[in-house]
């Protein structure tokens, strides 16, 4: 066996080693991309959800503060 050959058998397993890491990197880098649309998804739907609170915090308080004021003014 010549240096050469020996050169191109070790070249070869090391770009085997590397065809295996990069195919083990992009099987993560999906599952990466599948977790950040399942983040955005939740985040979606929270903000949805602080927006319905915050208009029922507001109506309540509205609906508060003319009970307060007719209260506060007495019997007419």
């Amino acid at each position: 066996m010549t240096d050469t050959e020996r050169l191109l058998g070790d070249h070869g397993a090391r770009i085997e080693r590397l065809e295996e890491d990069f195919n083990k990197i992009d099987d993560r880098l999906r599952e990466i991309g599948l977790c950040l649309a399942r983040i955005d998804k939740t985040l979606n739907q929270a903000k949805g959800g602080w927006k319905t609170l915050t208009a029922l915090g507001i109506f309540a308080s509205g609906i508060f503060g003319a009970v307060l004021a007719w209260w506060l003014r007495g019997p007419s």
